[in-house]
């Protein structure tokens, strides 16, 4: 066989390939990652890889090649690791970047679905929705400190205090807050909240959302989606202590990394209600959209942007302004958006096209589309974020 059909033969393997849509053939090579905070990291729903953009240059670097197909992904600063969790095999992983590889399997009694970091990135907390469980990871030794014996309702909707020292759980059907010492593993006394207190009106085991607290640590919001109104809870007090109505399909509230502001996506209003943290009241209620994933604040926390997984869009609102001025849309269904540390880009993954979005912040554009970052896209992490919302 001479070197032109040879030639020719591979030419047609590779377009066939290509058309059948398995593009890893140009998979760039492992590099040596340099400082952790230059990277987005996103998660692949269908593939054990991790994809790796820089930041500076917005493009692909790398993937990741891990183990096994990452449910939960979240990046730890300080060790620089990543975390991933897999349900079918019941652990978690912790992967050393500067190795690419895993440097420690745990192994829980229960499936992992949902992973929490604390804000000083010793503690992860892995709870398992289906069964209830709870278990707590030290990770300045990557080890199990405990499994709770007790089970929770809802346990993925889970949110830290400042100091790390804590754990939030919302109790959909009780209508409490349930609070976890880390260290002891002890259970404190519940905050009761008032939305249950007629038994004939006790929500449904997915209408309290998570805790966001507030910067300061004073003050933690809880929203109620059938009702459509927000708790917020004294947490010195311990106890609610307002109850503020928004819109209908409420989802979580975020708040601007400065805790003036915060925002509550109402999915079957597709609007945005903005609340003001001192006094607590509701300041605007906005054009938005519906299918709420996430929203991200920047350029000096003027600006947010709401995310849309079932319209394809990005809202954008003027906190100065009290306005929304602009809709983007996305080639593709957007997962959960974030931030960079500067409030200078947000990278939207999109799902059903592998692609990840990027959003020129100040001049509210879509920059770019990063084409074929992975398959299936969903969780994205960074080391340092301008994402609040917990």
């Amino acid at each position: 066989m001479n070197g032109k059909v040879l030639a020719g033969i591979v030419v047609v393997a590779l377009a066939a390939a290509a058309a059948a849509g398995y593009y890893y053939f140009a998979t760039p090579k492992a590099v040596v990652l340099g400082d952790i905070k230059q990277y987005v990291f996103v998660q692949s729903t269908t593939k054990p890889e991790i994809a790796v953009i820089d930041v500076t240059k917005d493009e692909l670097v790398t993937r990741l090649q891990l183990s096994l197909v990452p449910d939960d992904l979240l990046v730890a600063k300080e060790p620089k690791r990543v975390i991933y969790s897999n349900r079918a095999s019941k652990t978690v992983h912790i992967y050393d970047i500067a190795t690419q590889a895993d440097e420690a399997v745990l192994t829980l009694p229960f499936s992992p679905d949902t992973l929490a970091l604390s804000p000083d990135s010793l503690f992860l907390v892995a709870t398992d929705s289906t069964t209830g469980q709870l278990g707590i990871i030290n990770l300045d030794n990557n080890t199990i400190a405990r499994v709770l014996e007790q089970t929770f309702t809802r346990p993925s909707a889970v949110a830290f205090s400042a100091d790390s020292m804590q754990v939030h759980l919302t109790d959909s059907v009780k209508g409490q807050i349930v609070t976890v010492d880390l260290l002891s593993g002890y259970v404190l006394d519940p905050i009761q909240m008032s939305l249950a207190l007629d038994p004939a009106q006790t929500p449904k085991g997915d209408e309290m959302s998570a805790l966001t607290r507030t910067p300061n640590s004073l003050f933690g919001l809880v929203t109620q989606k059938a009702e459509g109104h927000v708790s917020v809870v004294n947490m010195r007090q311990w106890a609610e202590e307002y109850r503020l109505q928004v819109g209908k399909g409420a989802s979580r509230a975020y708040v601007t990394a400065d805790g003036v502001y915060m925002m509550v996506g109402n999915d079957l209003d597709r609007t945005v209600t903005v609340l003001s943290t001192e006094p607590w009241e509701v300041v605007a209620t906005l054009p938005g959209v519906g299918g709420v994933t996430s929203i991200s604040t920047g350029f000096f926390e003027q600006l947010a942007f709401i995310v849309s997984n079932t319209e394809n869009k990005v809202a954008v609102i003027d906190l100065e302004k009290m306005e929304t001025v602009a809709f983007l849309d996305l080639p593709g269904g957007p997962a959960e958006g974030i931030a960079d540390v500067d409030g200078k880009k947000l990278y939207v993954p999109l799902h059903d096209s592998g692609g990840l979005a990027v959003i020129d912040i100040y001049n509210k554009t879509v920059h770019k589309i990063i084409e074929n970052v992975t398959d299936a896209p969903w969780g994205v992490a960074m080391a340092a974020t301008n994402n609040y919302c917990h």
